[in-house]
């Protein structure tokens, strides 16, 4: 099931953006979008994306084929790495100015959301068509509209950095490597990267640096290794699984509001309402709400004591 919600054509993810999600929208970017291929002595193959804080025993059983028997990675490879997280004031992104978040124990400042409560508005119609013309669904004017919010915490931009290692065997390899990330952006260094629906705007440097270390002429292996970094201007949603409040908050407009009106009752009104009393032909007849008895008078017996739980046949209260 998807977890997006639909209006007017735009689709709003409802799951928190995370810096998990940042990474995997980077690694997703890395390892689907670019695909890098290769030519090597076993033939034209995908090279392999290694997020490189992975633990080695988790690389080692997931996928053995990355390393030769003495443990070394197979070239060509590709390696992502987070470096640096910086929350700079100077990049917001959207919002520029602080929204603190409502005060009370939903909090959330930005809605995403806006739409109509069907059910409840249709409610206030059909009731305001029963009083008028005694039929609900009647065709009329309702201005009692009913709106659905969906609200969320203030967006937090933060710059992350990430760093890509390419290291081949040979040169013809690392030239195949480079020239996808140098053409991918065409006239400019800006991307998008995207994650359960999140988008991130990413930030190709203009540095390519390479090392290698045939002009050495010693007995290690030749390789050849380039680093492209990568700036990533992303939003954080909430304080992840310490959040306390709704990652998502749900308001209603107020369409109508009713005051409960209070009224105080005579003695005699009192009692003629609650009092009834038969006539020989067992109907009910109304007391004399202009007779000069007091109410106490309708709830004594004929003894002039109160009337108890097992006397209240005399009395009979509506």
């Amino acid at each position: 099931m998807s977890n997006k919600t639909h209006l007017e054509g735009k689709n709003f993810p409802e799951s928190p953006s995370t810096i998990e999600n940042v990474d995997l929208a980077m690694f997703d970017w890395l390892n689907n979008e670019m695909d890098i291929f290769i030519k090597t002595n076993k033939g034209f193959k995908k090279t392999p994306v290694i997020w490189i804080s992975g633990e080695r025993a988790h690389q080692v059983k997931n996928n053995k084929d990355l390393r030769d028997k003495d443990g070394v990675f197979i070239l060509p490879l590709i390696t992502l790495e987070r470096t640096s997280m910086t929350k700079d004031l100077k990049k917001k992104g959207k919002y520029w100015g602080n929204l603190p978040g409502t005060k009370d124990e939903r909090g959330g400042s930005i809605t995403i959301v806006k739409e109509i409560n069907q059910d409840k508005t249709s409610n206030f119609a059909n009731a305001k068509m029963q009083r008028r013309f005694n039929q609900p669904n009647f065709k009329g004017v309702n201005k009692k509209v009913v709106m659905r919010y969906k609200i969320i915490p203030l967006p937090i931009y933060i710059s992350m950095t990430y760093v890509i290692d390419i290291k081949t065997e040979y040169q013809q390899q690392m030239n195949e490597a480079l020239q996808p990330f140098m053409t991918f952006t065409g006239g400019v260094n800006y991307f998008i990267i995207e994650n359960e629906g999140h988008r991130y705007e990413a930030f190709l440097k203009s540095d390519f640096s390479t090392e290698n270390n045939g002009k050495k002429l010693q007995e290690d292996e030749r390789g050849f290794h380039s680093t492209i970094t990568i700036e990533v201007l992303a939003h954080l949603v909430g304080a992840g699984v310490n959040q306390e409040q709704p990652n998502v908050i749900i308001r209603e407009n107020i369409v109508e509001i009713k005051i409960n009106k209070e009224r105080s009752w005579t003695e005699r009104e009192f009692a003629a309402r609650i009092r009834r009393s038969e006539d020989s032909n067992g109907n009910e007849i109304e007391p004399d709400e202009d007779s000069e008895e007091s109410i106490n008078d309708w709830f004594l017996s004929e003894n002039g004591d109160f009337l108890t739980t097992e006397q209240d046949d005399l009395l009979t209260i509506e």
